[in-house]
């Protein structure tokens, strides 16, 4: 993994990670985005914000919900420990975050920032489990927790 990641880089390493985001696109329709982790979402004419309600069913792949915090436990990580080129993007787009409720996250959006390229940027950060990266102490830029068994959507167990 150590050589992938020299060679690669960090940003094609999490790319390959097993995490789902809460909008995905597919590849015969090109700018088209549909929920995967989020059952729905509203935003008003002027995309100013966007509130995203994450799907009931949606879990980690140890049977533990994904939940609001998840989603902005993971967009704070990519701000203070992300690739330089990433935070500079998300801090340039996303003026605050709140969660509204367990399965309900609100991004506001700077008055500058791309209308066209707002939702989908922050529909389709990864999620990442909170509670594995407090229980584990993991780091984004550390290329070594990529040899654990990361909490993700893919059922780990039946590697064993």
């Amino acid at each position: 993994i150590r050589d992938f990641c020299l060679s690669r880089g960090l940003g094609d390493v999490y790319k390959r990670q097993p995490f789902e985001s809460l909008l995905d696109g597919t590849a015969d329709e090109v700018g088209s985005l549909y929920g995967l982790l989020a059952e729905s979402i509203e935003y008003p004419e002027d995309q100013s914000w966007v509130i995203f309600n994450i799907r009931d069913e949606a879990l980690f792949s140890d049977g533990t919900p994904v939940t609001a915090d998840d989603v902005k436990y993971t967009f704070q990580l990519f701000l203070e420990q992300g690739l330089a080129s990433y935070k500079a993007i998300l801090g340039q787009i996303v003026k605050d975050t709140q969660v509204l409720g367990p399965k309900k996250i609100k991004y506001w959006f700077n008055p500058d920032a791309s209308k066209r390229d707002s939702i989908p940027i922050v529909g389709g950060l990864p999620v990442m489990s909170k509670a594995w990266f407090e229980a584990t102490g993991a780091r984004l830029m550390k290329a070594e927790w990529k040899l654990q068994l990361v909490l993700g959507r893919m059922l780990w167990k039946s590697l064993k």
